[in-house]
């Protein structure tokens, strides 16, 4: 069993489809093609009709009957913002987010269609949140609709990439720069400890590649001082990985060079994607066109957290068609694997069970020869809990009175000495025949002291010792014991 899947990377000058067959084998690029918008003009929004005959002409060529679809938009239609929300609950983030950045957006958030994902950090989660005109992205949804496709999920373009780069990438290269730059835009997605943090999506300005390259080292700048604002901490990447045609590679790593040191790579997605790859479709393949495309059947086939503006998936019904009868024969071997597990658990349980009443009874036993006067016993463990407490309090007060001394006298001496604006409570007092321990908690180990000192005036003792004090760092209160040698 296999499944296809189709990926649609949308830009300004095109769309780059990519057909990958997904299988228990392997992963095999069975057809790409890079179709060109004949007027970019028409490509404009409000207008799909360009977008309508590049679609055409790749469902010409395919069977899309038995396709998944995966789409990604072109970067400059989507918008980012960073926030720091107080709790990581997805569902929660869901409803305060549209209210957290209908402030910072450019178009009415009601105009829009917004998905976030998390960056790693947590207390407070740090996320970045994407949004589109939902106009948009429906009018695109509607033209793959009008064609036979229907978009499983829509992510932002240039992102799925840097995911996968960012997922698959080794250890010491989990910090870099993904820069991904089109004819018309140029977009930079910072990754650290192997999620991405931040994204920026700037014009790439009219001129030839090397041109553009030049003119990006004060983005670059500020797309660093952006990450250190936004996170409060230095961001030094290791590599700059730059995919697409739009720039000048060797230009870009000149203008790199000169400020951080940083080298930069030209970037063939296949070499990272982690599907063990094949090319059966005749032709040259070039990687700056469909890195995006293969990101996104990356992400698809690995389960890489995608900004997804689609939000449901509708996938599982098309799992549920494929792999029906291997999911039915899975599902009557986990019922009889359960089934004998909970014999298996009700056996024990009934062993348990005589284990606890011989127990039972022979707490029921200690208790009659321990209290014998309690003759309804209904609760063996308990009453004789209570019964030891009863003990208990009773010795609490067992000081000799030969000294003509009572215990209500002790305490009115200690009341009258300790003044009464003092923050502090006693929880125990013991008396002995010849000391008294008293035991309780204060703000502060001064306060200990002035506790110590008052006390000391009293001729009623002879003498007062601080025998502990420690800060509880659960109430953050010292407590103390004292010893009054009477």
């Amino acid at each position: 069993m296999s499944r296809k899947i189709l990926a649609l990377d949308i830009r300004h000058e095109g769309v780059s489809a990519l057909v990958v067959q997904n299988t228990f084998k392997g992963n095999r690029i069975e057809w790409f093609r890079h179709v060109r918008f004949e007027d970019q003009d028409t490509a404009a929004e409000g207008s799909q009709n360009a977008l309508g005959r590049a679609i055409e002409t790749i469902v010409s060529e395919l069977d899309i009957n038995s396709m998944e679809c995966t789409v990604s938009l072109p970067p400059d239609k989507v918008s980012y913002r960073n926030l720091s929300v107080p709790f990581a609950d997805r569902r929660k983030i869901k409803q305060i987010l549209p209210f957290e950045i209908e402030s910072v957006m450019p178009f009415p958030i009601e105009e829009l269609t917004i998905d976030f994902e998390k960056t790693g950090h947590a207390d407070p989660t740090d996320i970045y949140v994407a949004a589109v005109r939902t106009s948009y992205m429906e009018a695109v949804a509607e033209t793959l609709k009008t064609h036979g496709i229907v978009a499983q999920s829509i992510a932002p373009g240039a992102l799925p990439a840097a995911v996968t780069v960012a997922a698959l990438s080794s250890a010491e290269m989990t910090d870099f720069i993904w820069i991904d730059a089109d004819s018309s835009d140029i977009s930079m997605i910072a990754v650290s400890s192997g999620r991405v943090h931040l994204i920026r999506t700037i014009r790439a300005g009219a001129g030839d590649p090397v041109e553009r390259a030049q003119r990006c080292q004060p983005h670059i700048v500020q797309f660093l001082a952006a990450f250190e604002a936004c996170f409060h901490t230095d961001f030094e990447p290791a590599d700059v990985f730059l995919s697409g045609g739009g720039i000048d590679p060797e230009q870009l790593e000149t203008v790199i060079e000169i400020d951080s040191g940083v080298s930069v790579k030209t970037v063939d997605l296949r070499t990272f994607s982690g599907m063990n790859l094949t090319v059966s479709e005749p032709g040259e393949y070039r990687p700056e066109l469909y890195n995006g495309a293969l990101g996104l059947i990356a992400a698809e086939i690995n389960g890489y957290r995608l900004i997804n503006f689609r939000g449901e998936r509708s996938a599982l019904k098309r799992y549920w068609e494929e792999y029906k009868n291997d999911i039915l024969t899975t599902g009557f071997i986990a019922a009889f694997v359960v089934i004998i597990i909970m014999f298996q658990v009700l056996l024990e349980a009934y062993y348990l069970q005589r284990s606890v009443d011989r127990v039972n009874r022979q707490i029921v036993a200690v208790f009659q020869s321990t209290f014998p006067e309690i003759t309804r016993i209904v609760d063996p463990e308990q009453q004789m809990r209570l019964a030891l407490q009863e003990v208990r309090e009773k010795s609490t007060f067992t000081g000799s009175m030969d000294a003509g001394i009572s215990n209500v006298e002790l305490l009115k001496e200690m009341s009258l000495a300790v003044s009464a604006d003092l923050d502090i409570e006693i929880t125990r007092l013991v008396r002995g025949d010849e000391d008294m321990i008293i035991t309780g908690n204060t703000d502060t180990f001064q306060t200990v002291d002035e506790v110590k000192g008052s006390l000391e005036k009293s001729k009623m003792w002879k003498a007062i010792t601080i025998t502990s004090a420690n800060l509880d760092n659960t109430s953050n209160r010292v407590e103390f014991r004292l010893k009054i040698d009477l």
